[in-house]
């Protein structure tokens, strides 16, 4: 089963995304900036948040959750495991940026899920940082 996206919420500064999925996804596209409402040339995002539910049939084994920044050889940001949150969007925290040199980066955010990982639900707060129109507007 591939996993399942939904978008909880878009401005033109942000994107909140909930996925949900099963044991054994290899690079599925968590984050797709080209298709954020507003993007333009070179879409880029940071991660301001995001919190996680993990279920395993292992405790130690191919249990998490890797998500990386897609590029011709993808670039690891944080492997997830168990249940937890983390919450970068206050001011004396800096979001995780992507990266400044990475061969063929697209701006995307990959999720691969262990073997032993019988479902997940992810809710990632990103924020749009770059190659975004200015044409789209809160309302």
């Amino acid at each position: 089963m591939a996993i399942a996206r939904k978008i909880l919420t878009e401005t033109h500064k942000r994107q909140v995304v909930l996925a949900t999925g099963v044991a054994s996804e290899t690079d599925q596209v968590l984050i797709d900036v080209s298709a954020f409402t507003n993007a333009s040339t070179n879409p880029r995002c940071s991660i301001a948040g995001i919190k996680w539910a993990l279920v395993t049939s292992s405790a130690t084994a191919n249990n998490s959750i890797l998500l990386e920044w897609d590029g011709t050889t993808d670039q690891t940001i944080m492997r997830l495991t168990g249940n937890g949150s983390i919450d970068l969007s206050l001011n004396a925290y800096p979001t995780i940026s992507p990266p400044t040199a990475l061969a063929g980066f697209t701006g995307d955010i990959l999720l691969t899920t262990g073997s032993a990982v019988t479902a997940y639900t992810i809710i990632i707060d990103i924020h749009k940082t770059s190659g975004i129109s200015t044409d789209y507007y809160d309302s």
